[in-house]
């Protein structure tokens, strides 16, 4: 019998690709302690993101049986998860560049189809061949 497996396995082996640059908690992924946690800013007024590598959105509990891996994620690659039977998806990009598509939230798309999003943008970089290594 086949063991089953979450989001929260799904962020330890992440967090094993990158060589531990995931945040481990809460705490090291809201202070200075984690170089991989990044806040960047256009400097246009709304538009600064904090970049936080491993799961953004859904629970860590959620069985995972399949999972997708995409550069950026977007409406359609959503629907596309959805459509395919997808529970999860690995997203080079943060989530907040493409934070809304049409006018609908990400996460009401997301919690629609019942997928769990990640991503790895600072985590990966300098780690060639990076996203194409999952």
């Amino acid at each position: 019998m086949q063991q089953k497996v979450t989001a929260r396995d799904v962020v330890q082996a992440l967090n094993t690709i990158t060589g531990g640059r995931l945040p481990k908690d809460k705490e090291d992924m809201f202070s200075s302690g984690n170089p991989f946690v990044v806040m960047k800013s256009s400097n246009i007024p709304g538009k600064g993101v904090m970049e936080t590598p491993g799961l953004v959105f859904g629970d860590p509990n959620q069985e995972i049986k399949k999972l997708a891996v995409l550069m950026t994620m977007t409406e359609s690659s959503i629907e596309l998860a959805g459509g395919t039977g997808v529970d999860a998806i690995v997203a080079h990009h943060p989530m907040a560049d493409a934070c809304n598509s049409g006018g609908v939230l990400m996460k009401t798309y997301l919690g629609l189809y019942k997928i769990a999003a990640f991503e790895l943008h600072e985590a990966f970089h300098g780690l060639h061949p990076g996203i194409s290594y999952i």
